[in-house]
């Protein structure tokens, strides 16, 4: 990427120079003031052009570089420094606390905060290719372009990061928060990775949520007890569970896999960040509205469900987390742990304690969802089968959206009204709008009516793509695609 700094603000060199480097400071992206004192140049990875002089990578050669940045953050430059360096601190000791005995490794590792619209970056630590600029004990710099930015994890200059994406106000949710993607970052090195594709779309069905539900109800019950009273809703719960399977054959994997990739970084934020063993299981407990009131439960539901029966093996067995696979299903496990022998007959049984379980409440909130999610489905089946859209091929995606707006469609696939894409033909950004992203993930299609294209930036109601050079936009009928331009 290319530094352009003017001689107004560098006057020892002249007329310009250009710094060939894998950060990018664009100053007319961000409201950012630089003031450059020295530069320094040395064991770059790219050559550095000086008045036309090429200095390679074996020229050692150093000047000194400081660079200030003044970002608009929402706080000033300094307080935000900061703030995020105390963040930093707060939660380092969160994590040296446990210090491994919760999985067997410590979590604290490199995390960077960065802002979604100047892409800049305060991290924690210096990156492998020492291109972050150290600044009031934190290092900032600039997100790539190609990088999305979401709460996740991310390999960045020979780094593999914790990433954060927005910070919350509430100082728990804000330790949380950073406990739940750094487990993220720990969880291939425990063997616990299962982050792939999801399917779970059938929990967008109005009777799959019902059951859903009605385990969630009798999980929680069983927190809220103890002894025997426990085991019998744990048992309850596990009948939802089995039921709901059985009504929606196969879908008894990707859940699985799906409450260890979510549930487990919730449960171990919780945990750690939780004052004593009574503020635990009040904080897991208030949870309950938030997801009980979700549209959409297809990316979500494993957040709750995962931590809920997480939190039971806690009560029954310490150390759980030593013998734990990334195979495993956390209903079995708290059955195991419980002693508890399933009735043979899971039918009769759902039929006999349906009702303990506020299953007319659920079932009305259900419906009324269903009505407005129907007629916002027949809007999105008029729009993705008869009207004009773009279609983009997947070939290397990755991927950022909000997990509680999803939208199940038939057997299309699923409705992001919310995502950013990037791949080998460049970034799309939809928002508020309606991309429709295939099960297998290979292909986004996205309504193109009255799209209006401008060099390699290609607008539409609700998204915009940026095109990498080389690729074309062409229309055969109603359908855009994009193709390699003809060299």
């Amino acid at each position: 990427m290319v530094i352009l700094i003017k001689e107004a603000i560098l006057g020892i060199f002249a007329p310009e120079v250009e710094l060939l480097t894998d950060i990018k400071l664009q100053a007319n992206k961000i409201e950012t003031s630089i003031m450059i004192s020295f530069i320094k140049i040395g064991a770059m990875s790219k050559p550095v052009i000086i008045k036309n002089q090429v200095i390679m990578r074996t020229f050692y050669s150093f000047l000194i570089v400081f660079v200030f940045y003044q970002v608009a953050f929402g706080q000033d430059d300094i307080s935000q420094k900061e703030f995020l360096k105390r963040t930093f601190k707060d939660v380092a000791a969160i994590c040296n606390a446990d210090d491994g005995n919760l999985w067997g490794k410590n979590l604290w590792g490199p995390i960077m905060v960065v802002d979604r619209e100047t892409r800049f970056i305060i991290a924690n630590q210096q990156d492998k290719d020492s291109i972050l600029v150290e600044k009031d004990g934190v290092y900032c710099g600039y997100l790539p372009d190609n990088n999305i930015i979401s709460n996740s994890t991310i390999d960045f200059n020979g780094t593999f990061w914790t990433i954060v994406a927005y910070m919350p106000e509430d100082e728990f949710e804000r330790n949380t928060l950073f406990v739940h993607e750094l487990f993220h970052r720990l969880q291939p090195e425990i063997g616990l990775d299962s982050n792939f594709g999801y399917d779970n779309s059938h929990l967008d069905n109005m009777q799959a949520r019902i059951y859903l539900k009605l385990e969630w109800s009798a999980l929680e019950d069983a927190i809220k007890q103890s002894g025997e009273k426990r085991v019998a809703s744990i048992e309850d719960a596990l009948v939802f569970r089995n039921y709901r399977r059985e009504m929606f054959p196969a879908c008894d994997t990707m859940e699985n896999k799906f409450e260890l990739h979510e549930g487990l970084p919730e449960y171990t934020a919780y945990k750690l960040c939780a004052s004593n063993d009574v503020d635990f299981k009040n904080r897991l407990l208030s949870k309950s509205e938030k997801y009980w009131q979700q549209e959409s439960l297809v990316r979500s539901f494993g957040y709750y469900s995962g931590f809920l029966y997480a939190y039971l093996l806690d009560q029954a067995h310490a150390n759980w987390q030593y013998q734990l696979k990334n195979n495993d299903d956390l209903g079995q496990l708290v059955q195991i742990a419980y002693n508890i022998e399933m009735p043979k007959d899971i039918c009769a049984t759902f039929e006999i304690i349906k009702h303990n379980y506020s299953l007319s409440e659920i079932s009305d909130f259900e419906q009324k969802l269903k009505l407005g999610k129907d007629s916002i489905l027949e809007k999105y089946r008029q729009i993705f089968n008869n009207d004009t859209v773009l279609i983009l091929n997947l070939t290397k995606p990755n991927v950022g959206f909000n997990p509680n707006t999803l939208q199940p469609i038939d057997t299309l696939g699923t409705i992001y009204p919310f995502i950013i894409i990037t791949d080998t033909w460049g970034r799309l950004e939809v928002d508020n709008g309606g991309c429709l992203l295939s099960k297998d993930w290979r292909k986004a299609t996205i309504p193109a009516v009255n799209i209006n294209a401008d060099g390699n930036i290609i607008k539409c109601n609700n998204w915009t793509l940026k095109l990498e050079d080389g690729w074309d936009l062409i229309k055969t009928g109603k359908t855009y695609f994009l193709i390699r331009s003809e060299e």
